[in-house]
């Protein structure tokens, strides 16, 4: 009998993983695509490694607004789909353009859900010129990081350097 539960609560634990993954997938896939300005961390060293230590503008604009891990920052999109901080999400609903942003502290540092940008050794250059972080947003304002954007919003990355 003990076996069987451990079976049985071996494929639900398997069954919710798998769901998990497949619903982050479909975010990144299918979600709303919104771009957010970089803001320096470290002007002396961006890049350390096969990663790119990133800040959001639009997140230290909500900090200074008082907001903090777990709460939601209401962000105005302009036409190209860029977010700025507009304001504390108070639960109503939202304005034409405006998007819900899910805040997570990562280390020291609040975020929409990530704090770096990782990429294949040797390619740190091809990151060199990031301005815009490019995530996928759900509903509820859990965002992605999928791509680094530069000034012109152009994606950044080895295969876009290959084309050109």
């Amino acid at each position: 009998m003990a076996k069987r539960i451990a079976l049985v609560a071996g494929v639900l634990i398997l069954a919710w993983i798998n769901f998990t993954i497949w619903s982050h997938e479909q975010v990144v896939r299918h979600g709303e695509t919104i771009f957010l300005e970089l803001a320096p961390v470290d002007p002396r060293s961006p890049m350390q490694g096969d990663y790119m230590a990133l800040a959001f503008k639009a997140v230290r604009e909500a900090e200074r607004a008082g907001l903090g891990d777990g709460d939601r920052a209401i962000l105005q999109l302009d036409e190209q789909g860029i977010g700025r901080f507009h304001r504390p999400d108070t639960g109503g609903d939202l304005d034409a353009g405006e998007r819900r942003l899910q805040l997570h502290l990562r280390g020291d540092r609040l975020g929409p859900g990530t704090n770096a940008f990782f990429f294949q050794e040797g390619h740190a250059g091809l990151y060199a010129g990031a301005r815009y972080g490019e995530l996928r947003l759900d509903a509820d304002g859990k965002a992605y990081l999928v791509a680094l954007r530069d000034e012109e919003l152009r994606l950044l990355g080895p295969e876009e350097s290959a084309e050109q």
